[in-house]
């Protein structure tokens, strides 16, 4: 999946050839997935704005990255060749997903506590409220669902211990069967979590606190792996642009891979295109966590301070998983201009359809990938137009009239 020599810069700054490297979120499905919202997305956004994609079939090309290419054709006569990049953590994910258990609500716990003692709640509460009621929820659904759970216990074995007494049976006779409902604790919960979906705002909020304590260093290494592929496509003639996407918590993995690859090629990006988009992005909350991972914050500060990288930072006041308003380098000493990054909100109010919106708002984890599926209405926020226009990233977005997150929308 390489392009051919006879690309380069095209004129007036239309895209003709992409390479797009895109890093997923905190989640262990496979790239399947992910093809496949492509996929059935594209055509759905396609048939909004009269835009065509051709998308190929999923192709693995080594132990870290698999890959398809797109052909979009845009109502305007433009044509733009993708090579889409899909980069592998997927297996890290996997290897620490947290299990329904016990164990799962005592790291809830922990993280819950992580997030007051390293300031991430107090900065949600001033900055993004949403934020803090979310975090909030694992830990208070969690704690309450065992509480109500032993309330009830207790209650049957007082009465079976009644019970057993009268009939002139050992009170224990009656007193030990209700302690079988302890049996059905976790598939229990998981008709819990179906109605109130809070297991994975838990799963979220461990991982980004276990990794920024440094207790997943298989993260790190995989960002570095990551910056060689950037860096390897940065050095190929023929793209137009090199795009860097990364949804929720790839937002971290994503940065200090360019990070990393500024740090070791200062120039990289100044004689072919680089560009970065974080959608959703927890970054603030990682760099909050990590403040001890010395060289998650030199990578940080290489990114915040290469200029000449455009980066587009897109995150909804509404999604419960994400940073939302706090700025995506808090956290970090920086000095990075005032407009690094450019920070758009999504709106998905105005894009979406009003019954579609408000179910979204009672799924956060639907709301959460909203960014990168289609809408109901042509306009605003588009990830296909992003990631597969003939615009260049910045200027794509400026066109699409994404609005800027100061002021937020109500």
């Amino acid at each position: 999946m390489a392009a051919d020599s006879g690309g380069g810069p095209a004129a007036h700054g239309q895209v003709r050839r992409r390479r797009v490297l895109y890093v997923a979120g905190y989640d262990p499905a496979s790239p399947k997935k992910y093809h496949r919202l492509w996929t059935e997305h594209a055509a759905r956004q396609g048939a909004l704005t009269g835009a065509c994609y051709e998308i190929g079939e999923l192709e693995a090309l080594d132990e870290i990255s698999s890959g398809w290419r797109i052909l979009a054709e845009h109502p305007g006569g433009e044509r733009v060749e993708i090579d889409y990049l899909f980069l592998h953590w997927f297996d890290l994910v996997r290897a620490v997903w947290p299990k329904d258990g016990p164990g799962l609500y005592l790291r809830t716990l922990r993280s819950f506590l992580d997030y007051h003692r390293l300031g991430i709640m107090a900065r949600a509460r001033a900055e993004a409220p949403v934020i803090e009621v979310a975090s909030s929820m694992p830990a208070l659904v969690g704690s309450a669902y065992l509480l109500l759970l032993a309330l009830l216990t207790a209650v049957l074995c007082g009465a079976g211990g009644v019970i057993a007494h009268r009939l002139g049976a050992p009170w224990f006779v009656g007193a030990l069967p209700p302690l079988l409902i302890w049996l059905g604790a976790v598939p229990l919960w998981g008709v819990v979590d179906r109605r109130l979906p809070v297991g994975w705002l838990a799963r979220g909020m461990i991982g980004v606190t276990d990794a920024g304590r440094g207790e997943i260093p298989a993260f790190a290494e995989r960002a570095r792996l990551f910056a060689g592929k950037i860096a390897e496509a940065a050095r190929e003639p023929g793209w137009d642009e090199v795009l860097v996407v990364a949804h929720s918590m790839g937002g971290q993995q994503a940065c200090r891979a360019l990070g990393r690859a500024l740090i070791e090629d200062p120039d990289l990006g100044r004689d072919r295109p680089v560009a970065l988009l974080t959608l959703g992005s927890l970054l603030p909350f990682y760099s909050l966590s990590a403040s001890a991972d010395a060289d998650y914050r030199r990578e940080m500060a290489a990114l915040a301070a290469a200029a000449h990288i455009p980066w587009v930072d897109v995150t909804g006041p509404g999604d419960a998983g994400c940073a939302a308003a706090i700025h995506p380098l808090a956290g970090l000493d920086h000095h990075a201009p005032a407009d690094r990054p450019l920070r758009f909100s999504p709106r998905f109010h105005a894009v979406l359809e009003d019954e579609r919106y408000r179910a979204l708002k009672r799924q956060p984890l639907e709301m959460h990938f909203q960014y990168i599926r289609s809408n109901d209405r042509a306009g605003g926020y588009d990830f296909f137009q992003l990631t597969a226009g003939p615009e260049p990233l910045a200027q794509a977005a400026r066109h699409l009239g994404l609005p800027d997150q100061e002021p937020l929308p109500a």
